[in-house]
């Protein structure tokens, strides 16, 4: 009896709330999810397409994340607590048209999604430029054995000057996956020479579901002029979750390492967590520059 009890909450939980946790890089998972504003490579294929255009770079990306739970509920019926991400990817932005190629894998506690990204982007101004976001996703949940569906995104990036950049990303504005369906707007602004503070905000399109406005705060700090430490904060009211995140990379000539690690305690029940778990992700990348 208690397991039916148990089984039947389950279900309402997919029902009520279904997004899982978004794709994200290295850099992303050091900053909280914070990085809209900023003007970045890799992360074209999963956050801003835009800001690609203001580096000229031919870039290999490899990233593996993994993922446990902490604390696990009561009310969990398994032990499948564990998760991993792989991204692979091919960024080219030294032609007329930028753009990338990634594709990108998930599973976790009986969830899987496979994504199949490209994204382009020009400049539209002289410190304007914009850019699009295509997916193909497949996927699979313990309620649903397999779909698919397709994803866009629309990213517009400017920069003021070298000390302040803005962002702007409408995000599956087809509602194809309405939990997921947003508008995301940031800033990154250099505090001083080696320091710099990054700072986003995002919407749901569809807010039924959540709680409103979420905020992904994060510093930035350059040291031995090569390594980058990087420390984030956030309270994402559509995941449900609260928490901090932080990270070290290098930066070399040709190749880049990064590793980075996120904490999120869930705030109430979603689809694949209970209430005051918490979930541990570390990721570790690789990038290679031609």
């Amino acid at each position: 009896m208690i397991n039916l009890v148990k089984i039947i909450f389950l279900m309402a939980s997919f029902c009520a709330f279904s997004q899982v946790t978004p794709f994200y890089t290295t850099r992303l998972l050091s900053t909280g999810g914070a990085g809209v504003g900023s003007i970045l490579v890799n992360e074209a294929s999963v956050l801003n397409p835009a800001s690609i255009v203001f580096i000229p770079i031919t870039n290999f990306y490899f990233q593996q994340s993994r993922s446990s739970l902490k604390e696990e509920s009561s009310s969990r019926l398994d032990n499948s607590s564990t998760g991993q991400t792989e991204i692979y990817q091919i960024a080219d932005s030294s032609s007329t048209l930028k753009g990338t190629f990634s594709y990108q894998n998930q599973s976790r506690n009986g969830y899987s999604r496979r994504k199949y990204v490209s994204s382009f982007a020009a400049a539209i101004g002289k410190n304007t430029s914009m850019g699009i976001i295509y997916s193909y996703n497949n996927q699979n949940t313990p309620l649903k054995e397999e779909e698919s569906f397709h994803q866009g995104s629309l990213g517009i990036t400017y920069v003021h000057n070298k000390k302040l950049s803005i962002g702007f990303v409408l995000k599956d504005p087809f509602l194809s996956n309405r939990e997921e369906s947003s508008f995301k707007t940031g800033l990154q602004f250099a505090v001083f020479q080696n320091m710099v503070f990054i700072q986003d905000f995002e919407y749901p399109l569809k807010p039924e579901g959540s709680d409103g406005l979420t905020i992904r705060s994060a510093l930035q700090i350059n040291f031995f002029q090569d390594f980058y430490l990087r420390a984030g904060k956030f309270d994402d009211k559509m995941l449900k979750t609260t928490g901090y995140s932080y990270g070290l990379f290098w930066v070399g000539p040709k190749l880049s390492v990064g590793y980075a690690l996120m904490k999120s305690k869930f705030t109430e029940d979603t689809l694949i967590n209970f209430e005051d778990e918490t979930d541990v992700e570390s990721a570790l990348s690789l990038s290679l520059r031609f």
